[in-house]
C-alpha cells in the first residue's frame, strides 16, 4: 500500500471535499479501503505512519500489518567520501502528476547546473 488514494485525491486538488459528489465518492472511496484492509490476508505499508493511521481506524477484523520503508539505509548504502570533481549526476525516479510539484522541480534544475 503506497498510500490512502482517495486523501490523496483530495490533497491533489482533484476531489473538491464542498461539492457533494465529491463527498460522496470520497466517503464511498474510505469505506472500500477500510473492507478491503479486513478482507486482505496481509498489509504491506511503505511507511511507519500509515501503519499507525490504519491501527487508529480500529478495524474489527483488520488484516496484520507488515512495513516495508521505502527509504535509503546509509548504514548499507553510502555515497562515496568525495566525489570527483566535476562530475554532476541528477535523476528523478517518481511520478510526474497533480500529486507531485512538477513547477518546483523544474525551477530546481538551473539552479543544479554549474
Amino acid at each position: 500500500m503506497r498510500g490512502f488514494w482517495a486523501d490523496e485525491r483530495v490533497e491533489g486538488g482533484l476531489w473538491d471535499l464542498r461539492k457533494p459528489l465529491f463527498k460522496w465518492i470520497y466517503r464511498y472511496f474510505k469505506n472500500k479501503e477500510k473492507d478491503f484492509l479486513q478482507k486482505a490476508a496481509h498489509t504491506i505499508s511503505l511507511t511507519h505512519e500509515a501503519q499507525q493511521v490504519m491501527a487508529a481506524w480500529h478495524l474489527p477484523q483488520a488484516s496484520p500489518v507488515a512495513v516495508i520503508p521505502c527509504c535509503v539505509d546509509l548504514e548499507v548504502f553510502s555515497p562515496p567520501a568525495s566525489p570527483p570533481a566535476k562530475a554532476f549526476a541528477l535523476a528523478y525516479l517518481g511520478s510526474i502528476g497533480t500529486w507531485y510539484m512538477l513547477d518546483e522541480m523544474l525551477l530546481f534544475l538551473p539552479a543544479c547546473e554549474g
